[in-house]
């Protein structure tokens, strides 16, 4: 991450009107949390038909970008994530990276600086030491509930309990995760599964570093920071910090490949705007963060052990 920051500053520098600008104040980061799309089969990457509906988002992003009045476009950086402990999360980012790349790069020749996206790790190199096959950081900050299969089970067979003949293959995904944020954490503990506490924990800890990186940059750049993760981790992330008590309030439980964002401000001062928000673009929905859950969770992190 020091890297990045500097690779950044280096940027910043080259423009003479930042020398007077401050970093840290009327600062904007947008961290988005994306469920990976669907994979192909058993496999552990995506299918096609996956990587069409990533493209197609990756286009939607590029025109939004362009829609702005004549004279204020903005260069956007964009620092992409990926849970480490398998490829679906990985690959879905690398598909968008790599889309936004393109897109961007079909309406400018090779010599225009006014590209307005700037993927930072999209092609790995010196600034990204910590890269693997996709080209993309992968965190176990962003890792699925570990063992969550084993409860998400139990949650099922209660379902049969109350549907008698029901083919447990159908069960509704809704109702799985409804089924998981109530369950307690002692049962967790008792089958040896990580507590979803702590898998809040870590994807709140992922959401910190826009925290950070809002107070290192200038107010001129606009920072993305993408973290491409699992369901329900990004469920009990929302439940943890007071978005929902039951999944319908939110409309359901969140699809493969849609993105939800929180935008971090600070203000002329250099200080947090608080509270954050959540916006669900695709469901037209905005929600409030509770900070004290969220510093709560950040307080109460610690590193995934593999």
């Amino acid at each position: 991450m020091n890297e990045f920051i500097s690779r950044i500053e280096q940027k910043t520098k080259a423009d003479d009107a930042r020398e007077n600008k401050e970093r840290g104040k009327n600062t904007h980061v947008k961290v988005m949390l994306v469920r990976h799309e669907e994979r192909e089969g058993k496999t552990d990457i995506v299918g096609e038909e996956g990587k069409k509906r990533i493209e197609s988002k990756a286009e939607r992003k590029i025109d939004q970008l362009r829609n702005v009045p004549p004279g204020e476009e903005i260069k956007q950086y964009i620092l992409i994530k990926g849970g480490k402990d398998t490829k679906r999360a990985r690959h879905s980012a690398q598909i968008w990276a790599e889309a936004l790349a393109k897109e961007d790069a079909s309406q400018y020749s090779d010599t225009d600086q006014k590209r307005q996206i700037e993927v930072i790790n999209k092609s790995g190199g010196k600034y990204t030491p910590d890269l693997n096959e996709f080209g993309i950081y992968g965190t176990t900050d962003l890792d699925e509930i570990a063992k969550g299969k084993k409860v998400g089970n139990l949650v099922r067979e209660r379902w049969l309990v109350e549907n008698p003949g029901g083919d447990i293959t159908k069960v509704p995904y809704d109702y799985v995760v409804q089924g998981l944020l109530e369950t307690p954490e002692q049962i967790f503990e008792e089958n040896g599964i990580e507590k979803p506490t702590t898998v809040a924990s870590r994807i709140a800890h992922s959401v910190n570093s826009g925290i950070n990186i809002s107070r290192n940059i200038y107010p001129e750049l606009d920072m993305v920071v993408a973290n491409f993760s699992h369901s329900p981790g990004i469920e009990i992330f929302l439940h943890r910090v007071g978005i929902f008590n039951k999944i319908e309030e939110i409309g359901g439980a969140i699809n493969y490949g849609e993105e939800i964002e929180i935008d971090i401000r600070r203000d002329e001062k250099g200080q947090l705007v608080e509270p954050m928000n959540v916006n669900f673009p695709e469901r037209g929905k905005t929600f409030t963060i509770d900070m004290e859950k969220f510093k709560k969770l950040i307080e109460d992190y610690k590193p995934k052990q593999n």
